[in-house]
């Protein structure tokens, strides 16, 4: 698989999610075995993943992305948006494997935006 073609089902899984949520168009995106690690939970299995992801369809607001770096087998993405419950920025960034032009593979992390885990008490 092309860089290209890489990139392109990456953001197609990107604006699946946000609103207006498409979680049949984020499925299509994902192989059935694919893995889910957030860091905190780990999720196998695109039905699964879909399960995790519609149960708690919190939308974000002003998605942008900063950051993006395609292979022929892999991506990641790195992007901030604003969960529109808490008014919390976020910035997460997001590692993919894809085989067969299909997700297999997410590790996330996620932290708020403003956060600084390196600053004095």
């Amino acid at each position: 698989m092309a860089a290209a073609a890489t990139q392109q089902q990456i953001m197609r899984y990107w604006r699946s999610w946000q609103a207006p949520t498409d979680f049949e168009e984020t499925r299509r995106c994902l192989a059935d075995d694919v893995a889910f690690d957030g860091g905190a939970m780990r999720v196998d299995g695109g039905d699964a993943v879909i399960a995790m992801m519609s149960a708690n369809p919190v939308p974000w607001t002003d998605v942008q992305l900063v950051s993006e770096v395609y292979g022929d087998d892999a991506g990641a993405i790195v992007y901030e948006g604003t969960v529109s419950t808490s008014g919390v920025r976020m910035r997460v960034a997001e590692l993919m494997t894809l085989r067969d032009g299909l997700i297999t593979s997410v590790v996330a992390t996620m932290t708020p935006k403003d956060a600084n885990p390196f600053a004095e008490a």
